[in-house]
C-alpha cells in the first residue's frame, strides 16, 4: 500500500536522523578534536544521490493546559479521570489559572533548522543540520544560568562517510565520533521494487486503486470504522504494547491506533493512539497545495505519482503528560516547513 510505503521509507530517515539528535543531546563539554573545519554554511557532497531531501522548518514546543477546547478527547479518558482529583479540575478548569513550570518538557522551545538528507548509489548516507534559530527565540538559554559559551553551542550536525560530527557557530568541530557502518542499499532495492511493482497499478482508475489499498489494509488487522466521499477511517489494535507513559503506568496495555486517510489512502489526515481507552498521543498533518515549487517530488525514471507526497507542510503532535504532582497537561511539538522537497534519480 502506497501509504504503507511511505510511511517505511520516512521512519528509516526519521530513525537516521535520531541518531544524530541523540549525539547532539550529550555534553558538549567535551575536549575539542579539531579546529575551525568547514564554513558553517551547508556543505554538500559531490557525488550525486539517488534521493536527496531537504527541509527547511521551523520547530515550536510548549505545555498546554489540557482543559483547552481542542483538548476535550483527552479529557474523558480512564487514566485522567483517575489520576484527577476534583479539586486540581476546578482548579485548572480556570482558563487565566497561573500555572507553575516543574518539569522540563513544559518549557517552551522554538527553533528553526535546515535539513538536508542524501542517499547515494552505493548505499551511503549524508544527513545535516543546520540550526538557524534567531537569539530572540532562544528562551531555554535565557533561563539557563551559567551560560554556556558560545563556542561549545551547537550549530550543525552531520552525519557523512559514518562520522558524525558537531560544529559550533565558527564551523569549528567541538565532537566527533565514528557510527555504525550505514549501507542503505536495501532501502534503495526496496524502493525499486516498490516503484516496478507499481507500475501496473498506475493505469487503474482511482476507485480501483483505492479498493486495492484498502484490501491491503484490512489484511493488515485493520478495519474500517468511517467512510465518505473524502475520508476513510481505520482502527487497528495492538496488544499487550509497552505504554507511552511508562513512569505512570507500568503493566502493558491494549493499544488502539484509529488513523484518517484520504479516499485514496495516499496520504493520512490524523492519527490517534488509544491506551486502555486514554486517548495519548493525536498527530494530524497538513499539506501544501501541489502546485507550491517549495514542496513535492521531482522524479526521474519513475512517474512522480507512484512516491510517495512531499508537500508536508504542518504537522501537529499533541502527547498526554503529567506533572509531578499528577497534573496532566498537552504537551504540543508543532513542525511548520517552509520547504519539504525530494528529488529522486531512479534511472
Amino acid at each position: 500500500m502506497k501509504i504503507q510505503f511511505m510511511k517505511k521509507i520516512y521512519s528509516i530517515f526519521a530513525l537516521l536522523t535520531l541518531i544524530a539528535i541523540t549525539f547532539t543531546s550529550q555534553s558538549c563539554k567535551d575536549e575539542k578534536n579539531s579546529t575551525n573545519s568547514e564554513n558553517l554554511n551547508a556543505t554538500t557532497p559531490t557525488k550525486d544521490a539517488v534521493v536527496d531531501i531537504l527541509q527547511e522548518k521551523d520547530i515550536t514546543q510548549y505545555a498546554e493546559n489540557i482543559y483547552n477546547s481542542t483538548n476535550a478527547e483527552f479529557i474523558g479518558g480512564e487514566y485522567v479521570q483517575k489520576v484527577v482529583s476534583q479539586k486540581i479540575m476546578r482548579r485548572m478548569n480556570t482558563a487565566d489559572q497561573p500555572d507553575t513550570i516543574t518539569h522540563a518538557e513544559e518549557i517552551p522551545i522554538c527553533k528553526s533548522e535546515i535539513v538536508k538528507e542524501m542517499i547515494y548509489s552505493d548505499g551511503s548516507y549524508f544527513y545535516q543540520s543546520v540550526d538557524n534559530t534567531s537569539p530572540d527565540k532562544k528562551l531555554i538559554e535565557t533561563l539557563n544560568v551559567n551560560k554556556q559559551p558560545e563556542n561549545e553551542k551547537v550549530a550543525k550536525t552531520e552525519i557523512k562517510d559514518n562520522v558524525v560530527s558537531l560544529y559550533n557557530p565558527s564551523g569549528a568541530v567541538i565532537k566527533s565520533q565514528p557510527i555504525n557502518n550505514m549501507n542503505l542499499n536495501p532501502i534503495l532495492d526496496s524502493l525499486k521494487h516498490y516503484l516496478a511493482s507499481q507500475q501496473n497499478t498506475l493505469q487503474k482508475a482511482p476507485q480501483i486503486k483505492s479498493a486495492m489499498a484498502l484490501k491491503k489494509a484490512m489484511a493488515s488487522g485493520m478495519k474500517i470504522i468511517g467512510q465518505s466521499a473524502d475520508e476513510i477511517i481505520v482502527e487497528k489494535e495492538m496488544v499487550n504494547q509497552q505504554s507511552m507513559l511508562p513512569y505512570k503506568v507500568k503493566t502493558r496495555v491494549t493499544r488502539k491506533a484509529v488513523m484518517s486517510f484520504t479516499s485514496d489512502m495516499a496520504r493520512m489526515n490524523y492519527q490517534k493512539l488509544y491506551e486502555n481507552g486514554q486517548l495519548v498521543n493525536q498527530i494530524s498533518y497538513t499539506f501544501a497545495d501541489n502546485t507550491d515549487d517549495n514542496f513535492g517530488n521531482a522524479v526521474s525514471g519513475f512517474s512522480s505519482q507512484l512516491l510517495p507526497n512531499a508537500n508536508l507542510k504542518l504537522i501537529v503532535n499533541k502527547k498526554l503528560s503529567f506533572k509531578t504532582d499528577g497534573t496532566p497537561f498537552i504537551q504540543n511539538h508543532i513542525e511548520i516547513y517552509r520547504k519539504n522537497t525530494v528529488k529522486y534519480n531512479l534511472k
